[in-house]
């Protein structure tokens, strides 16, 4: 049975057989000479009347053209492109995964920014951009990564994302293997030398009285708490404690299980912290619509309008946790509040600060103090709470609210 041509818009199209579709499908010939147009639909009708519906269901798909495919006849080339009709192009699946990794946890924000992200990487080699997945190979991502023209710590994170899009593709079906799962593909980021920038309570509070209305808040909870950037996200009404003057923040070391710890806020952060509870339901989100990028942009013009120079938002842990200290909080509290590992993390990080910070720590009076919290620490982990707070921590007595017994829990 021939196939009938019919002209279109000065080309002739065909209806198009194919496995996929219940009824033919017209589609272009892509040809304005009728000779040259009835070949295509002997053509058509000759891999049909074959069974050879792989390229014609390409057609009906939308992956190839009838004037590609008739190209490769002339040229005697059809199996070059049924392999290459097989290849796997990656645009299509980056939607799908960064679906995934939202449903795993993945903010809106940082889906953002991991889309944009890879569409630079897949781009970076300008005039060769990977688009097929057979493309990405070990050779390859070497090639790119440095041609992204960021710092090695940053480069290594878009190698993070890439693993991330290659393991969804290996579970798919569609690559072999995952080829960023090398992380030698790209030189360790050379070791920042440590800060030791901290401010008092003074100078955190006119940063935040010097920030954009819908920030104050924002950092009035994070230079209160100690708190790190990716807390402010994930932050519901639930998780503070207004008349207790706490809150209870997830575990941020990556290395150790998640958990959950209740941290001291500091009383001048309250107004600020009332203010944006104001109305919220328990499990509502306290900041909502906020990216990391923007708060640290906003931080970046609070300091510069307060005057306060080279003071950098993660900083305000250091003076957080400084304050602590020369207040008299134990080295295990402070520990606890911060999400440190271990002791000893928090001991040689602060021993370097000079003053009376260097003084206390040298001098053991802070592990002194701290042997009752070490004692306690399992209990303390295993409930998500912090020692209670003495009379010259931070926030006072009922910085931590009231803490079970064994006997009662």
């Amino acid at each position: 049975m021939s196939i009938k041509l019919q002209e279109r818009g000065g080309t002739f199209s065909i209806y198009v057989p194919s496995t996929v579709q219940p009824r033919p499908v017209l589609r272009a010939t892509g040809y304005a000479n009728k000779e040259t147009a009835k070949k295509v639909a002997t053509m058509v009708a000759s891999l049909r009347d074959r069974g050879e519906f792989e390229l014609l269901n390409a057609v009906v798909e939308g992956k190839t053209t009838l004037f590609d495919l008739y190209q490769a006849q002339v040229q005697n080339n059809q199996p070059a492109l049924k392999k290459l009709l097989k290849r796997v192009l990656i645009a299509p699946f980056i939607e799908p995964w960064l679906a995934n990794c939202k449903a795993n946890g993945l903010t809106e924000a940082s889906v953002n920014l991991y889309r944009s992200r890879m569409q630079k990487l897949l781009a970076a080699d300008g005039d060769d951009p990977v688009i097929y997945a057979d493309e990405l190979t070990e050779a390859k991502i070497r090639k790119l990564l440095p041609k992204l023209g960021v710092t090695s710590g940053t480069a290594r994170q878009y190698l993070h994302e890439l693993q991330s899009l290659c393991r969804h593709l290996v579970a798919e079906g569609l690559m072999p293997h995952n080829p960023a799962a090398n992380r030698d593909l790209i030189k360790p980021p050379k070791k920042n030398k440590a800060r030791r920038r901290w401010a008092r309570e003074d100078a955190d509070r006119t940063i935040v009285e010097s920030a954009d209305a819908d920030y104050q808040a924002v950092f009035a909870f994070i230079h209160s708490t100690g708190a790190d950037r990716g807390d402010v996200p994930r932050l519901r009404r639930r998780d503070i404690n207004l008349d207790a003057c706490y809150v209870d923040l997830d575990g941020n070391n990556k290395s150790v299980k998640r958990r959950r710890m209740r941290v001291p806020v500091e009383p001048w952060a309250l107004p600020y912290l009332v203010q944006a509870c104001e109305g919220l339901k328990p499990d509502d989100f306290v900041f909502e619509g906020l990216s990391l990028d923007a708060i640290s942009r906003a931080h970046k013009r609070a300091t510069k309008k307060a005057k306060v120079k080279n003071y950098w938002l993660r900083d305000s842990r250091h003076s957080y946790a400084i304050r602590a200290i020369l207040r008299g909080a134990a080295i295990a509290d402070v520990s606890e509040w911060l999400g440190h590992s271990s002791l000893a993390t928090t001991y040689e990080t602060y021993v370097h600060f000079d003053g009376e910070v260097k003084r206390i720590l040298e001098t053991g009076s802070g592990i002194r103090e701290s042997e009752g919290a070490m004692a306690n620490a399992p209990l303390a982990r295993a409930s998500g709470r912090s020692r209670r707070g003495n009379a010259d921590s931070p926030v006072g007595p009922k910085a931590t609210g009231h803490r079970r017994s064994p006997k009662e829990a």
